[in-house]
């Protein structure tokens, strides 16, 4: 299995060489990061910060929209239910359904001026925006929020923070993968119709984008899903936790974090600490996929040629190189993979060294 997975993967390698108001979730395209934040963000997340969001109570059971008074809003919003009620589970739906009823949205064509196209404020639960094709990213951030006021702590999707005057102890955790995951499901449920892409401005969260998409095949699409709309990051990380240790989940969301608090930073030179956490997240990514499938093998759920070729196939899909904030890393090198992989694969009494090369005992 490891041989051949080997293989694969010196043939892959051969083919690719040829921020937040004290009361509010702000939610922006560009940022100014002082090198303080740099810092800040490469310390590894403790899970004792790491909230469960409160419980949820449907204040509502159908969609009002009558405050909204823009047309071209309100029937973006209906679009938008039609396809949560749709394609999404409804168990999950509740802070979408608290939310919606009370949202302010109006437009705000000075938000531009600082780069933004749009802005979910979570307390006052008001969505505003420069450019309309950033609706739908703000439409999902208010439908995956909820605010518990006794704590001041914010839950927005995969995001959670302590509402403070300091930005700097709000102990923030989440918010890469949850930017990328809110682009993710807007691109998907609505950007060819809308051609997003082709409308946004500024190309908002490519990275974190390709981050999540993998991420998703990991736990799993309506998984994904549930968590976000309920805003639960700590089962995700219960989740994750069948296939990685529980620090080296938090050292994935801190890495993520780093990343996409300094991707729209132009650094002179690559930047040692961001080409390390893009390094640990593609490897975290690998290394979690293989142990999923690892784990169906020995449940019986695939064989092991089935293992190979999703392994390989996984391995492609995330390529071995990214570009953030001008400047292109690489964070996959075909000999130290082959070396990484052989180590990690590898169940214990499962493979011997013989003459000739790794063989198999049994599996």
């Amino acid at each position: 299995m490891v041989g051949q997975l080997i293989k694969s993967i010196i043939g892959f390698g051969k083919s690719v060489v040829s921020g937040c108001h004290p009361l509010i979730s702000l939610y922006t395209t560009r940022r100014i990061i002082s090198s303080y934040t740099l810092h800040k963000y490469s310390e590894p997340k403790d899970i004792s910060k790491v909230n469960i969001p409160p419980e949820l109570k449907q204040k509502y059971s159908n969609v009002e929209i009558n405050q909204i008074s823009s047309k071209k809003v309100r029937d973006a919003v209906v679009e938008f239910t039609e396809v949560l009620e749709k394609e999404f589970p409804k168990d999950s739906l509740i802070n979408f359904y608290n939310n919606i009823n009370e949202v302010n949205i109006k437009s705000n064509a000075f938000m531009l001026l600082v780069g933004l196209e749009g802005a979910y404020f979570v307390k006052k639960n008001r969505i505003r925006y420069s450019l309309f094709s950033s609706i739908y990213h703000e439409l999902f951030h208010m439908a995956s929020t909820v605010y518990d006021k006794d704590k001041k702590l914010a839950f927005c999707g995969f995001q959670q923070f302590v509402n403070t005057p300091n930005i700097f102890k709000r102990n923030n955790i989440g918010r890469g993968i949850n930017e990328g995951y809110t682009e993710l499901l807007a691109r998907r449920c609505f950007g060819k119709k809308h051609k997003i892409l082709n409308n946004r401005l500024f190309m908002a969260y490519n990275f974190e984008v390709g981050v999540v998409e993998q991420l998703e095949k990991i736990v799993g699409q309506e998984d994904m899903k549930r968590y976000y709309l309920k805003a639960d990051l700590m089962g995700l990380i219960n989740n994750l936790k069948q296939y990685a240790s529980e620090q080296d989940v938090l050292n994935f969301i801190t890495d993520v974090d780093l990343v996409n608090y300094h991707s729209d930073v132009q650094f002179l030179l690559p930047n040692k600490k961001i080409k390390r956490s893009i390094k640990n997240i593609y490897s975290f990514l690998l290394k979690a996929y293989v142990t999923k499938l690892k784990k169906q093998v020995e449940n019986g759920i695939i064989t092991t040629d089935e293992f190979v070729e999703q392994s390989a196939r996984y391995l492609k899909s995330l390529g071995t190189s990214v570009r953030v904030g001008g400047h292109k890393y690489k964070y996959f090198n075909v000999h130290s993979l082959i070396d990484d992989l052989e180590k990690f694969i590898r169940p214990r009494n499962t493979f011997t060294y013989r003459e000739g090369g790794l063989r198999p005992r049994t599996i």
